[in-house]
C-alpha cells in the first residue's frame, strides 16, 4: 500500500491508527493505556528505555521514527516551518469547576467535557494556570483528574499538568495520572527559587520517572514561573535526558524562540499557549493550540485557521478579533476571573475562580457581560457561515 498524506483530527484517528515499530531486541514490549484506544503508534526510545506508545495527536512528523523503525497505515503529514495547514489541533486549557464556597464541583465535569467536544476541542489539558493548580491540594488534583478521565467522550484528548513546589508531590501526581490513562503529562519547570538548566532537567526527569510509560510535556510559562532558561537549550537538554518526552506547551508572546524550540528535535511536538496570537503563530507554522480560549472560541479558532490556510490572511486577522477583545477585557477587569465568566457564559457554569484571582466586581461583571453577547454574535456568524472577513 502506497504511503498517503493525510491530516485527521485527533479525536477522529482512534480506530485507523494502526502504527506499527518493528521490534528491537528480546525485551519485551511494554502496552501503554493508550494502545487499547488509539492501536500500536510508531515511536522513538531511549536504548534500553521503556517502549512509550505516543497518542496520535503527538505524533506531528512521520520522520521522527528511527531507521530501524517502519509505520504502516496513514502517516502523519510532514510539518514545516511557515507552512500553513488546513487542520489544526485545539487542547483547552480547563477551568476547574468551584462552588460559590470554593469546593470543588466535579459534577459539572461531564457536561464540560461534552460540551469542549461538541465545539472541536480535541483534547482537555487540566490543572494548568488556568485551572488554578496552585491554589489546590495534591489532593483534589487528583479528583480532578479522576473525574475527567472517567466522563472523556471517546477519542477525546486528556493531558495533565502536574508541577508542583515539592518534587514528591509532583511525582505522586505523576504517578496517579499514569494510571487513569491519561494521553500527556505535563509539569512546569520548578517556579519557586531559580535553578540552573542541569538541574531544571533533572528535576523535569524526576517528575517523568514517576511514569515511565507515559508521553512527558514540558510545560514553559516564564510569565508565570519565571524562568530565565532558553527554551530551545531546554528543551535539547531534556530530550537527551528524559526518554519519555514528547511534547512542549509553549506559553510565551516570543514567536522566535518558539521556532528555535520546535526546530530542536523531531519527536517533540511543540504547541504554541498564547491565543491572542494564533494568527502570528500559524505563519511560523504552529499546528497545535494549548489555551483557555478554546474553551469557547474554538469555532473560530478554526475558522481563523482555514482562512489562513486560504491564503487570506486580513480575513483571518478579522476573525481572530474576538481573541484579542477577550485579552484587552481580561487585562483591564481581573485577568483569569474574566475569562472564566466569560466560558461560563458561553457553556457549562464553572463557578467563581479561587483567591487570589476571586470573584469579579461590578465593573468586571458589566464588562464580561456586554462582551459574552458580541462574543455569541460572533460564534453565530461562524455556526451559520455569515462571519465577515
Amino acid at each position: 500500500m502506497g504511503r498517503v498524506r493525510v491530516r485527521a483530527r485527533a479525536r477522529d484517528r482512534r480506530g485507523d491508527a494502526a502504527d506499527q515499530c518493528r521490534p528491537r531486541g528480546p525485551q519485551q514490549r511494554v502496552r501503554h493505556p493508550l494502545e487499547r484506544r488509539h492501536g500500536r503508534v510508531g515511536c522513538r526510545r531511549a536504548a534500553g528505555g521503556p517502549r512509550v506508545r505516543l497518542p496520535p495527536a503527538l505524533h506531528r512528523r512521520g520522520s521522527h521514527r528511527g531507521s530501524d523503525q517502519e509505520l504502516t497505515g496513514i502517516p502523519t503529514p510532514q510539518r514545516r516551518a511557515g507552512a500553513v495547514h488546513h487542520e489544526a489541533e485545539f487542547w483547552a486549557a480547563t477551568f476547574t469547576p468551584f462552588t460559590e464556597a470554593g469546593r470543588l464541583d466535579l459534577g459539572t465535569v461531564p457536561a464540560y467535557a461534552k460540551h469542549l467536544a461538541a465545539r472541536g476541542v480535541h483534547g482537555a489539558f487540566v490543572a494548568g494556570t488556568t485551572g488554578e493548580f496552585p491554589a489546590m491540594s495534591t489532593r483534589e488534583r487528583e479528583d480532578l483528574l479522576a473525574a475527567w478521565a472517567a466522563h472523556r467522550p471517546p477519542g477525546f484528548g486528556l493531558a495533565v499538568q502536574v508541577g508542583h513546589t515539592d518534587l514528591r508531590e509532583a511525582q505522586r501526581l505523576a504517578a496517579h495520572a499514569a494510571g487513569h490513562g491519561v494521553d500527556l503529562i505535563a509539569s512546569v519547570a520548578p517556579y519557586y527559587g531559580q535553578a540552573d538548566l542541569d538541574r531544571t532537567v533533572a528535576w523535569l526527569g524526576e517528575v517523568s520517572a514517576a511514569a515511565p510509560r507515559t508521553p512527558f510535556c514540558l510545560y514553559h510559562i516564564p510569565s508565570r514561573t519565571g524562568s530565565t532558561l532558553n527554551p530551545a537549550e531546554l528543551v535539547r537538554a531534556a530530550a537527551e535526558r528524559i526518554p519519555t518526552l514528547a511534547a512542549v506547551k509553549f506559553t510565551d508572546p516570543d514567536l522566535f524562540g518558539f521556532t528555535t524550540t520546535r526546530e530542536v528535535s523531531e519527536r517533540v511536538r511543540v504547541y504554541y499557549g498564547c491565543d491572542e496570537l494564533l494568527p502570528a503563530a500559524l505563519g511560523f507554522g504552529a499546528d497545535g493550540f494549548i489555551g483557555s480560549l478554546y474553551n469557547f472560541l474554538a469555532p473560530i479558532a478554526h475558522a481563523v485557521v482555514a482562512a489562513t490556510a486560504a491564503g487570506d490572511p486580513a480575513g483571518a486577522d478579522r476573525l481572530h478579533r474576538p481573541f484579542r477583545e477577550v485579552v484587552v477585557t481580561a487585562r483591564a477587569h481581573g485577568g483569569l476571573a474574566v475569562i472564566k465568566e466569560l466560558a461560563n457564559a458561553l457553556g457549562p457554569d464553572t463557578g467563581p475562580c479561587r483567591p487570589p484571582a476571586g470573584a469579579l466586581g461590578p465593573s468586571g461583571r458589566d464588562a464580561v457581560d456586554m462582551l459574552a453577547s458580541r462574543l455569541r454574535e460572533a460564534l453565530d456568524g461562524i455556526a451559520s457561515g455569515t462571519d465577515e472577513r
